[in-house]
């Protein structure tokens, strides 16, 4: 295998460790495990931001109401910072306010 300064070392025990690392690229019971956990990861990545996304409304909601604005305060402020459509946004609110 080719290396950073494209040679290949003649070290025995980095010729072990790269024959060790194409055995496991080869081995399809890894492979399906890492792509396993990949995906899971990436679901858990997804619902972290969906939950990210509520908390972050609830409390655009909740400050309004605190400070006494409107629910129309609301939905401006929550797309202004948040990148929510109008129509979105307006959803959201009425959700929680």
């Amino acid at each position: 295998m080719n290396y950073l300064n494209g040679v290949v070392s003649d070290d025995e025990y980095i010729r072990k460790l790269d024959a060790a690392v194409m055995r496991g690229r080869l081995n399809k019971e890894w492979r399906l495990e890492y792509m396993t956990i990949e995906q899971r990861d990436m679901e858990h990545e997804r619902v972290g931001r969906e939950r990210g996304r509520e908390e972050g409304i609830r409390t655009v909601v909740d400050l309004c109401k605190s400070l006494g604005g409107s629910s129309v305060d609301a939905v401006e402020k929550i797309v202004a910072t948040m990148g929510f459509s109008q129509a979105e946004a307006d959803r959201l609110v009425s959700k929680y306010w």
